[in-house]
């Protein structure tokens, strides 16, 4: 029987990142999982428009021999929803899925974390897809949501209502990309956990 893979898909806004500044939960994640970790690299905007990424996050997982969880930290997570009918399972990591801001971005968003309204709008739109929220047609295998309540994104997972049910693990006082701290933070770390042990009930059935 093949191992199972936890194939993670970074963020940075669509439009920057890089696999290594996910390594940290996605390596925790898998670790106590018991699986392989792949973090590849993806097509960035604004050369590559949507649903370019989609294509290349699906492409990913049908190279995967063996059973696939796919998770993703902000930009990253659209891309693991794209995969939803390919995935065992899904993690995602403050998801970044295309809701026109709202009350959490109100709230939380702040031209300092770079997630304000206008923040956010213009990073949808380098996609060429500002109704990119409109795209999730297909329904949730398994989803763990990790966010944390000062989480200015925390409405664009209303969308996955639509899809699903899903469970959700919050982390006091957290904010935008707090997973980034897995190892160092113990709150972050904790998270890591939670979706590590989660994962592996999954796997183990």
């Amino acid at each position: 029987m093949n191992a199972a893979t936890l194939l993670w898909w970074h963020g940075g806004g669509f439009v920057a990142g890089h696999p290594l500044r996910a390594l940290a939960p996605a390596a925790w994640i898998a670790e106590t999982a018991g699986m392989t970790c792949i973090l590849p690299l993806w097509p960035l905007a604004p050369e590559a428009k949507w649903p370019t990424q989609a294509r290349h996050a699906r492409n990913w997982c049908r190279r995967i021999t063996g059973p696939v969880y796919v998770g993703g930290d902000s930009a990253g997570g659209a891309l693991a929803l794209a995969c939803s009918d390919l995935a065992e399972a899904l993690v995602l990591g403050y998801p970044a899925l295309g809701a026109a801001p709202g009350a959490s971005v109100e709230r939380w968003g702040s031209q300092e974390n770079g997630l304000d309204a206008a923040a956010v709008k213009k990073m949808y739109g380098r996609l060429g897809a500002p109704d990119l929220s409109a795209r999730w047609e297909q329904g949730l295998p398994p989803c763990l949501v990790l966010t944390g309540d000062r989480e200015p994104l925390a409405d664009d997972r209303n969308i996955l209502h639509g899809l699903g049910t899903f469970d959700v693990h919050v982390t006091p006082g957290a904010g935008h990309g707090f997973l980034r701290d897995a190892g160092k933070e113990a709150p972050a770390t904790q998270a890591v956990l939670t979706a590590g042990r989660w994962l592996q009930s999954l796997a183990l059935g």
